[in-house]
Order: structure tokens, then C-alpha cells, then sequence
């Protein structure tokens, strides 16, 4: 739970920026309504939090939202599966839509791909290589007899993307008609940003030996920044995410320049979360 406690001044009594700052934080990215209401601010007590956190450059203002300005480790990936499940799902959803039949799939770690792989139509003669197990055992706990490999690779904490020389060595061995990218963050500045080094070199590899490139990620991580991002360009064939975030989506794709964008829709048809296992 967010502790509003310590963010106060303890000899005048007013809210210092750094509680604000802790809050966008904690969400990494949050609507500027939604703050106002969780910290309980006459508007102009809260525009001037506000004013003053953006001078220290900790947040930013975007469209309707407030960003982040200061990286941090994704969340344990169980927590994941369950925040903003419904964007997930539904990027997922039209993500495994694009994919043809007798596919291979190069799957990164991460919630959004473990949506996608829940929507692929296995009848369709797929087989998956990903670097991560939790992916790798969903698809056996839905019992879709398919090839599935996960490939050798380092475990460090809180990183269940498998990484290191074995894993990228063997990345390199294969050829996939998609790779599946899942950043931490997309911003104007990174592009493509993680927050642990190891995830760039996986994240390369897989562009390198894919036949084309999908980046799927919903909108409330444009615009927020990670620790490292990639030196060597990369061509992006399709971006699939939500429409949360115009000005972000922009200013993205300016960076990344893909070829196609599909906006998912997560308000067209009920969806159902995903419960991966040891989460």
C-alpha cells in the first residue's frame, strides 16, 4: 500500500513533491485525475505539486497522465499478469492474429507475451522458443501439444527473462518467423528501454534472428524511462498496443519508426485474466 506519511513536511504540515512523486512512481504511470483523488488536493495545492516534481524532472505531464521520470525494476511478473489485464489481453489478442500458420515464434519474458501466447491458434502448426519457463509451462497447463522450447540461458532476481552467453548463443542458432519484444519502457529517448542490461543483448539477438519484429506493449509504458536501451537500430515490422496514450504512441513511433501500428481495443468484448503457475 502507498504510504502518504513520510511525504509530508513535519514542520509546516504541507505535502512535499517527493509523495507525488513516490505515487506516479508507484504506478509508473497514472491519470492526473486519478492522483488528485488517491492524495486528497484542492486543485491548486495539487498543481503545484505537480509544477514542482516536473522541475526536479521526476514526473512528466503527458495528454491526461502523469509520468514517471525515474527507472525502476518491473513489478514480480504474478502481479503483472493481473495489472491492466484487460489492455493486455486485448493486445494479445489481435497481437496473435497477425501470426500465420507453420510459424516459428521467438517469445521474450514478460506479462504482455504471456496474453499472446494464451490467443495463438496452435492448430495452426506453431512452435515456440522463448526465454521464459513461465510461458513455456502455461502452454502445457492448457494442454496444446505443441513444440515448445525454452532455451538455456542465467536466472537472476527479479529478471524471469532467461539471459547470458548460452541464451544468446542459441537464439542466434535459430530462424523464427517472428521474434515477440516486450520492453520495460518505450520512450522518445531509448526506444526500446529495460531496466536490466542482459535484456537489451536478449532483445537484439531476437530482432537479429527473426524474419520480422513485433513489439507489444500496452500504453502506460510509453514515455516512462529504463536504465538501458540499445546502441544498434532496429527494424520494427509491427507495434501492437492500446490507444491510452497518443502524444506517448508519437512520439514512439517517430523513434522506432515501425511499419504498421494496430491499436487494440480492450473495451470491445469481455475478457479474462491469465493465472500463470509459481507466480
Amino acid at each position: 500500500m502507498f504510504n502518504l506519511g513520510w511525504g509530508w513536511d513535519q514542520l509546516g504540515g504541507s505535502m512535499t513533491p517527493k509523495v507525488l512523486e513516490e505515487l506516479v512512481k508507484s504506478h509508473r504511470t497514472i491519470r492526473v485525475v486519478t492522483a488528485q483523488e488517491i492524495l486528497g488536493l484542492s486543485e491548486p495545492v495539487f498543481s503545484k505539486l505537480i509544477d514542482e516534481a516536473v522541475r526536479r524532472k521526476t514526473v512528466r505531464v503527458s495528454d491526461d497522465k502523469l509520468i514517471s521520470q525515474i527507472p525502476q525494476a518491473e513489478e514480480n511478473i504474478g502481479v503483472r499478469m493481473h495489472n491492466r489485464f484487460r489492455e493486455k489481453d486485448a493486445i494479445g489478442k489481435l497481437a496473435a492474429q497477425q501470426v500465420g500458420a507453420n510459424s516459428h515464434l521467438l517469445i521474450e519474458s514478460g506479462s504482455t507475451p504471456a496474453y499472446f501466447v494464451k490467443h495463438l491458434n496452435f492448430q495452426d502448426n506453431i512452435s515456440i522458443s522463448t526465454t521464459s519457463p513461465l510461458i513455456a509451462q502455461s502452454i502445457v497447463v492448457q494442454k496444446h501439444y505443441i513444440e515448445v522450447e525454452v532455451i538455456s540461458g542465467s536466472l537472476t532476481p527479479g529478471n524471469s527473462n532467461l539471459h547470458g552467453p548460452e541464451a544468446i548463443n542459441r537464439i542466434e542458432q535459430i530462424d523464427a518467423d517472428w521474434s515477440i519484444i516486450s520492453p520495460v519502457s518505450l520512450n522518445a529517448e531509448q526506444g526500446l528501454a529495460y531496466y536490466f542490461r542482459e535484456d537489451i543483448l536478449v532483445c537484439e539477438a531476437m530482432q537479429r534472428n527473426g524474419k520480422k519484429t513485433m513489439v507489444i506493449a500496452d500504453s502506460y509504458k510509453f514515455g516512462v524511462p529504463s536504465r538501458f536501451s540499445s546502441n544498434v537500430p532496429m527494424e520494427i515490422d509491427l507495434l501492437v498496443t492500446d490507444a491510452g496514450s497518443p502524444a506517448e504512441l508519437d512520439a514512439v513511433c517517430k523513434v522506432l519508426k515501425p511499419k504498421e501500428v494496430l491499436l487494440a481495443d480492450p473495451e470491445t468484448e469481455e475478457r479474462s485474466e491469465l493465472t500463470l503457475l509459481d507466480t
